[in-house]
């Protein structure tokens, strides 16, 4: 198998991972720590992101900007416009939330964050399906 589509896979577990635990912080712990939610879904974008970065033979740069990340992304595929907004909408959680007094973030930033985090993986099974896909069972 490809190279780059074993370390892309591995940057989207990685990203689900994220977003997993995401969904299951907002569905489970009360009250609800929002801001946490909402920092595992930049968390989950930045991986998705760098993850298509991989698949095209890239390093990614270490850096939290999705935006620049989409940026990137678009020289192999135009159609990161329609994820762009999206994306820089949960930058501004990819530090700011994690400590006190920082940006308040309430359900409703939340709620959007899961729904934005949700398009972007959805775009990715759109463009890179075979990230996705497990391999097949060779049974004999």
């Amino acid at each position: 198998m490809n190279q780059y589509l074993e370390a892309a896979k591995e940057w989207f577990r990685y990203a689900e991972h994220d977003f997993c635990a995401a969904e299951h912080i907002a569905k489970t712990l009360l009250p609800t720590p929002h801001e946490i939610v909402c920092y595992h879904c930049q968390q989950a974008a930045e991986k998705y992101l760098k993850g298509f970065l991989v698949f095209q033979g890239d390093d990614p740069p270490h850096i939290h900007e999705l935006a620049e990340l989409c940026k990137l992304g678009k020289k192999y595929k135009p159609e990161f416009d329609e994820i762009l907004i999206r994306c820089d909408t949960l930058s501004k959680y990819a530090t700011q939330p994690r400590y006190p007094y920082e940006m308040p973030v309430d359900e409703a930033m939340m709620k959007l964050a899961l729904y934005n985090i949700s398009e972007v993986k959805k775009f990715m099974q759109k463009i890179i399906p075979e990230v996705f896909t497990e391999p097949e069972d060779t049974e004999p």
